[in-house]
């Protein structure tokens, strides 16, 4: 799955979502506006603008990630490991007590081929 398609997903389940919200507190604010409570009418009032608000914002969303190019999506990804952790000169390991000598491998030869480094 391309980042682009996660995120537009998420976009979608979440405008999904403020839409339902936005219809059950209009419910709720139908039965309080019948029953005269100021402050629970306030209350859905606000709760509706802010899910009104929250809509929006992950349709469009939705999409850029529709318009969005697959290279300006993989930028988030780094593409050396490189880079987070440097090779710094002098740094090595150093084996606890009674460990076995890091050079060394322990893989049987039949299967020596699998863990190859090609240089």
């Amino acid at each position: 799955m391309k980042v682009s398609d996660h995120l537009a997903e998420f976009h979608k389940a979440s405008a999904a979502h403020h839409g339902e919200m936005i219809g059950a507190h209009e419910a709720a604010l139908q039965k309080a506006a019948g029953a005269d409570h100021v402050a629970a009418t306030a209350f859905h009032n606000s709760a509706i603008s802010s899910h009104e608000k929250m809509r929006e914002y992950h349709e469009a969303g939705v999409q850029e990630c529709e318009k969005a190019s697959v290279d300006s999506l993989n930028k988030l990804i780094p593409d050396r490991i490189n880079n987070l952790v440097p090779d710094y000169p002098g740094v090595r390991a150093v084996p606890r007590a009674g460990q076995q000598d890091i050079s060394k491998g322990n893989v049987p030869v039949e299967f020596s081929h699998l863990v190859e480094i090609d240089q």
